[in-house]
């Protein structure tokens, strides 16, 4: 048995409050502007994975002990006695989950999600055994799978919702193939090949960055520099037949280059950088962790300091410090800044 439609293929579906405000955050993150487009991407891509798909879950789950058991040596009713009791804890504990989810409601009230054709053709197949755990109500199904996924951590999310580009960006790693990669610099969009080394995360663990050398379309390979792209902000990607070959030696200058700039700051080239610190602003530089460049001490004064960082993480980092930071050079950088401060103002200043 599986799921019955109407001919509209619409659900009723009422979220609780901290799944809409992660849905509306992440809609806009990642430039999704229909509700109905970004409910429909979620569930397609984390149906499979998601434990509210709980039979399916199980059957994965018990496919899982069988193989960790295999050598162990016991009798096989011993082993069907322990992979039972197990799958009997986890189908109380998802029970529970979908449970607490099916309850959680919002102020708001529902809202009414048209389900697409690959979504209500898995619902009304055969594949799609959840039909009697949702007593057949997809709406309750698609709003659990939402509702898991809106607990998870940002870069678990960001997986889920750029699902086809981490496999584009995982084959062509593992198959040491170019990569080509269609994405902003400098706000423009170009397109580059890639030579992909390996996935990394900041340090926060909430962005992951593809490492590796790159080259614009057109240059040749002894052109390549190293360079690293958000997966978050990739979207046109392809693996390229021409093979990615990086030697000992590249390998060894890009984990380098991770140690000192970090993942996200590799595309552009490292420049010095000068800022002037009120006593506060030293106070933050102290305090604020994240990304912040490190200070080139012996060229530094105590209100002056020297970095040797790309332009994108100072502005990133010095951004939020207001008035108690002065960028003093490179001249593009501080044109930058004043051009945020005097947006800024414009909208504020001239009223006050």
């Amino acid at each position: 048995m599986s799921f019955d439609f109407n001919m509209d293929q619409k659900v009723r579906i009422t979220f609780s409050d901290k799944a809409a405000a992660v849905i509306m955050d992440d809609m806009f993150v990642f430039s999704i502007s229909k509700k109905a487009e970004f409910v429909n991407l979620i569930f397609f891509n984390y149906r499979e994975d998601s434990e509210m798909s709980l039979e399916h879950y199980l059957i994965r789950r018990k496919e899982e002990l069988l193989e960790r058991l295999k050598g162990i040596r016991a009798e096989e009713k011993v082993k069907a006695e322990i992979i039972g009791a197990m799958l009997e804890a986890d189908r109380k504990r998802i029970r529970d989950k979908i449970n607490r989810y099916s309850k959680n409601g919002r102020t708001g009230g529902s809202e009414v999600i048209r389900l697409n054709k690959k979504n209500t053709e898995y619902l009304e197949g055969e594949e799609c055994q959840e039909d009697k755990v949702y007593r057949e109500s997809a709406g309750r199904y698609v709003k659990c799978v939402l509702e898991e996924y809106a607990e998870l951590p940002f870069i678990k999310r960001a997986k889920i919702i750029k699902k086809e580009v981490y496999r584009e960006v995982n084959n062509a790693i593992e198959l040491k193939k170019i990569l080509r990669v269609r994405t902003e610099a400098s706000g423009q969009p170009e397109i580059f090949l890639v030579y992909p080394y390996k996935i990394v995360s900041d340090l926060m663990d909430t962005r992951e960055y593809l490492v590796g050398y790159r080259r614009k379309k057109g240059e040749h390979s002894t052109e390549k520099r190293a360079a690293s792209f958000s997966l978050v902000r990739m979207d046109d990607v392809k693996v390229m037949e021409e093979k990615a070959f990086l030697s000992e030696k590249d390998i060894r200058e890009l984990e380098k280059s991770i140690r000192e700039r970090s993942a996200a700051f590799l595309l552009q080239e490292p420049a010095e950088i000068r800022v002037r610190l009120t006593e506060k602003g030293k106070k933050l530089y102290n305090r604020k962790l994240y990304s912040r460049p490190d200070r080139i001490s012996e060229r530094s004064t105590d209100y002056e300091y020297v970095f040797i960082c790309t332009e994108n993480q100072a502005y990133n980092y010095f951004i939020y410090f207001g008035g108690e930071a002065e960028v003093i050079s490179p001249a593009s950088l501080r044109k930058r800044m004043f051009e945020v401060y005097k947006r800024g103002y414009m909208k504020y200043g001239e009223n006050n």
